[in-house]
């Protein structure tokens, strides 16, 4: 590095952090308790700075063809980021895992499925149990999974060799105390099932089913929460190009705007600190509950404030300019949203016919967006929302992306004859469905 060349580290090294320190907040690793530290978080972390690195790459690509940067550099970085963050957190989780070393026999389980509430249990028995309860064995449906390990444990056998299995653990000083079921309905078939739970008897072992702890601590969703959603597939060649053009212009957005990205989130670490991010759930394609992430413009200040007091000056103008929506970006590469589509809705703003509503995913940008946005009434918005998915096409979202452009200029523009339109239609759309039942 010479004073002639450090120009081109310090965009380098801007971009490759700044990114890093972002995806490591929003993978959620970054908020992870040392000593709670596991190793699927540290696969997390090297992904979140693999990628940072790679964006950084990219970035020094864009800008300068990265001259006077060796090579080598990028890999050197991303070994030693991950290195310098999972190191210490691992060691500090070693340690205290040594401090809570239980000095009795622990009880030996057997887990009776390969699946996520396995892997729940598997963790909650290494962290709850403190060595005084152990999964010693794990049996899976897949034959091509024997002699893998998960979570640590290895997979001994598929769930018809349990008895052999048992034994064999036995002849090594291992008794099985209990036989946790957690294989779901898909994985094991009722002779399967009546197999395990046989061999169990014969054996004297109680079977616990983990199904009905985890239902049991879920409690059962209240009618408010529920949503009565009928799957609407929506066919047509637009649809179905539509997702790989929403994937190839997000990627190639997310590259091109990242130095807006890294100037966005440095004002938002200056004025409001850290988290940079918002993030508010909202429902999606088919009803699917996702994160919607936004760049961070109000303060924390309670809720006795109104939101344009908690809005800070800086906020105000990453609103007015939409910066605050560029994390959206990352929603649409991972298929939760689409470009052009209806925009995602708080559940309490939710109409009562969502079925139709939630056919497409939800956009960035949409027909209501540009023909009133916050000036229409919820019933406008619905009607434009259902007018734009009975008549989308690839020119109707150009023309909305278009259309989206004044708007961000001079704000929402109220559209009387798009608006007149979609509730006529709405309107004898809906009379001629209710003439077709009637007959």
């Amino acid at each position: 590095m010479t004073p002639s060349t450090l120009d081109h580290f310090v965009i380098y090294g801007l971009a490759s952090g700044v990114a890093s320190l972002i995806l490591l907040r929003v993978s959620g690793v970054a908020s992870v308790a040392w000593r709670f530290f596991s190793m699927s978080d540290a696969v997390d972390a090297f992904v979140s700075i693999s990628t940072g690195v790679i964006v950084g790459v990219m970035v020094g690509f864009f800008v300068d063809r990265l001259e006077s940067v060796p090579r080598s550099l990028p890999f050197m970085q991303a070994v030693i980021q991950f290195v310098a963050y999972a190191g210490p957190r691992l060691v500090l989780k070693r340690l205290a895992a040594g401090e809570r070393t239980a000095s009795v026999r622990p009880t030996h389980v057997l887990l009776v499925g390969c699946n996520p509430t396995s892997y729940v249990y598997a963790r909650a028995v290494e962290t709850i149990g403190r060595g005084t309860m152990k999964v010693a064995a794990v049996l899976t449906h897949d034959p091509l999974m024997v002699g893998h390990s998960f979570c640590g444990i290895p997979i001994a056998a598929t769930f018809d060799n349990i008895e052999a299995v048992i034994r064999k653990l036995k002849l090594r000083g291992v008794e099985i105390r209990r036989v946790i079921l957690s294989a779901s309905g898909e994985e094991i078939a009722r002779h399967s099932l009546d197999k395990v739970l046989a061999s169990a008897e014969r054996l004297n072992i109680p079977v616990m089913d983990i199904h009905l702890l985890f239902t049991e601590i879920a409690g059962k969703p209240s009618q408010e929460d529920e949503f009565d959603i009928d799957v609407i597939k929506l066919r047509g060649a637009h649809w179905m190009f539509k997702r790989s053009l929403d994937i190839i212009a997000a990627a190639f957005l997310i590259i091109a705007l990242s130095p807006l990205f890294l100037i966005a989130a440095a004002l938002v670490v200056y004025d409001l600190g850290f988290p940079i991010l918002f993030w508010q759930q909202r429902f999606g394609r088919h009803g699917k509950v996702f994160s919607v992430y936004k760049f961070r413009t109000m303060r924390d200040d309670g809720d006795h404030l109104s939101d344009a007091e908690r809005t800070s000056s800086i906020g105000l103008i990453l609103r007015l300019t939409r910066l605050d929506e560029l994390p959206q970006l990352w929603n649409i590469l991972i298929g939760d949203m689409s470009f052009i589509g209806p925009r995602p809705l708080l559940p309490i703003d939710q109409p009562e016919e969502i079925s139709q509503r939630l056919a497409a995913r939800p956009g960035l940008s949409g027909w209501a967006q540009v023909n009133g946005g916050r000036l229409v009434t919820p019933e406008e918005k619905r009607a434009l929302d259902l007018w734009y998915i009975a008549h989308a096409s690839l020119w109707l979202d150009i023309r909305i992306a278009l259309m989206t452009v004044p708007v961000l200029l001079h704000g929402d523009i109220y559209n009387r004859r798009e608006i007149g339109r979609a509730v006529d239609w709405l309107q004898a759309h809906e009379e001629s469905a209710l003439l077709e039942e009637a007959s």
